[in-house]
């Protein structure tokens, strides 16, 4: 299976990458029909169809792996930008 690993620094306090964290989880479960679960404060496991990962949070860095299946691997490359602009919209600003 195709894995993307992507991990950023971001400056927020452990509060507000936690409140990010758990809004972005929020619209991506409407958006993506995500589901999953919060094992911690800082690790949320998901699956959709295809995929499945998780996005951890570390006090200064936030980093996302996700797994494809063969069918999905072919959108490797979009599904890793689309990652990369979202933390960076979110995490980075």
């Amino acid at each position: 299976m195709p894995k993307i690993e992507v991990s950023r620094p971001h400056g927020l306090s452990s509060a507000e990458a936690k409140q990010k964290a758990k809004t972005l989880v929020d619209q991506l479960q409407v958006k993506y029909k995500l589901t999953g679960n919060w094992l911690a404060d800082d690790r949320y496991q998901f699956k959709a169809v295809g995929a499945k990962g998780e996005l951890n949070l570390a006090p200064q860095t936030i980093s996302v792996r996700v797994e494809l299946s063969m069918l999905l691997s072919a959108l490797k490359s979009k599904v890793e930008k689309k990652i990369l602009e979202v933390l960076e919209k979110e995490f980075i600003a």
